[in-house]
C-alpha cells in the first residue's frame, strides 16, 4: 500500500524476476532455515521440530509438515535421517 502498487502487480513482477512466485521462494526460505535449525546442536540438544516450524513463520504445525514434504519430498524426521 505504501508503495502504491497492488500485492498482485508485485506477485507477478516478482515471479518474472525470480521465476518463481513469492509464496514458493518464501516457503523455500522457511524450510532451509527450518532444516539448519533442526541440523544446528550447539548445545547439545535439537529444537523441537514444533518449535522450529513457529521459529520459520509456521504457526501451523501440520501446514508446515506439508510444505516441508512438498520442498524436500520428506517428513522432517526422516529428512535429518537421510543427510
Amino acid at each position: 500500500r505504501h508503495s502504491g502498487f497492488n500485492s498482485s502487480y508485485v506477485s507477478r513482477v516478482f515471479k518474472e524476476d525470480t521465476g518463481v512466485n513469492f509464496v514458493r521462494y518464501l516457503n523455500e526460505y522457511r524450510i532451509n532455515r527450518a532444516i539448519e535449525l533442526m541440523k544446528n546442536d550447539g548445545d547439545d540438544r535439537k529444537m523441537i521440530l514444533n518449535d522450529v516450524a513457529s521459529a520459520v513463520g509456521f504457526h501451523n504445525y501440520n501446514h508446515f509438515l506439508s510444505v516441508f514434504r512438498n520442498i524436500t519430498g520428506y517428513l522432517p524426521e526422516i529428512y535429518l535421517k537421510k543427510i
